[in-house]
């Protein structure tokens, strides 16, 4: 496959500013990855995303906000987990979700 080819088809993560970014093609793309990979991915993904944007950062931390989680396609589970770690900074949440990982549920 030519370079060119694979430039045309490259996902694009398109989520800042959130909620709608800059509307990048292929930004659908992206979603429809987020929403089929595994909870501890999409954890990834969601603590990827607030290291880029000190608003999401704040309702990740701060907050847990049901809808920031709930984009992400985090289960119930996982959010109401999420609730209960007492962290003050996001290195702190990371630091407690690569802990526990291995206790979410495996749903992708």
């Amino acid at each position: 496959m030519a370079t060119r080819d694979l430039i045309h088809q490259s996902v694009v993560m398109d989520v800042l500013p959130w909620p709608d970014g800059h509307g990048f093609a292929g930004r659908e793309n992206w979603w429809e990855h987020v929403l089929s990979v595994s909870e501890g991915r999409k954890l990834d993904y969601l603590l990827g995303t607030a290291l880029l944007d000190a608003d999401l950062q704040r309702r990740l931390v701060e907050e847990r906000d049901d809808a920031l989680l709930k984009a992400f396609g985090l289960s119930d589970v996982t959010c109401q987990w999420l609730r209960t770690i007492k962290a003050t900074s996001l290195a702190d949440l990371g630091r407690e979700i690569a802990h526990n990982v291995e206790y979410l549920p495996m749903t992708a």
